[in-house]
């Protein structure tokens, strides 16, 4: 399809550039500007699409700013005039014909785009549904309780551990003072294996608890799956 656009005012007394102007600061040339025009022209006028830009009152729908942009150009015939598009895509979905498609049209048939988005939908209705199912929410319900009785018996491990070394220091610096050397060897040679044995407990129990809970998500998606 041919999107080349003549101009519909007399240009033949505009004298062209002689190179391309830098695009993020330059004064625009008199045919960019005609062309311009010509496509706010179009854009007021038109009934190709439907998308509302904020212009009128009458309609209901939430205005979106949409960006259109020219560049003029010479064809094959010699002939001079512009190209049109617009950025990303209208409210109606649609491509006129006046404007040069994207280089990938995300909403084309069979699309990677659709295809995703057909897959977040379904996932989302099936999520729907799970969160009206009795057993999902049973599940859900006491997966957290679970969580939470964990967490909270954890902190209290957490507390006693502190508890406990607090004690140990205070009978180090006791038996330091009032034990020979070798009872305090003796002293010590305990504190460290108790130190130890606590702390192979809080790990044993977190790992007691992570499977615990494992299962529980098992379940839990099971139930999502089937």
């Amino acid at each position: 399809m041919n999107y080349f656009q003549k101009f519909k005012a007399p240009i033949s007394e505009i004298k062209l550039p002689e190179k391309f102007t830098f695009p993020f600061y330059y004064k625009p040339h008199p045919l960019a500007k005609i062309a311009t025009k010509e496509v706010q022209e179009y854009l007021e006028n038109q009934t190709d699409f439907k998308h509302n830009f904020g212009l009128s009152e009458d309609n209901t729908t939430l205005p979106i700013g949409k960006m259109f942009g020219v560049l003029v150009v010479k064809n094959s015939k010699n002939e001079i005039g512009y190209l049109t598009a617009f950025s990303g895509k209208l409210a109606d979905k649609s491509l006129p014909d006046k404007f040069v498609p994207p280089v990938f049209n995300m909403r084309s048939y069979g699309s990677f785009y659709l295809k995703g988005e057909e897959e977040i939908t379904e996932m989302n209705h099936r999520l729907s549904f799970l969160e009206q199912n009795e057993n999902y929410i049973h599940l859900k319900n006491s997966l957290q309780n679970i969580t939470k009785s964990i967490n909270d018996d954890l902190e209290k491990e957490k507390e006693k551990l502190k508890r406990y070394k607090k004690e140990r220091k205070a009978r180090k610096k006791t038996g330091k003072s009032t034990l020979n050397k070798s009872d305090f060897k003796l002293l010590e040679k305990k504190l460290i294996q108790e130190s130890f044995n606590n702390q192979f407990y809080y790990k044993e129990l977190e790992e007691y608890y992570k499977n615990k809970v494992a299962k529980k998500e098992k379940n839990w998606l099971l139930l999502m799956t089937k």
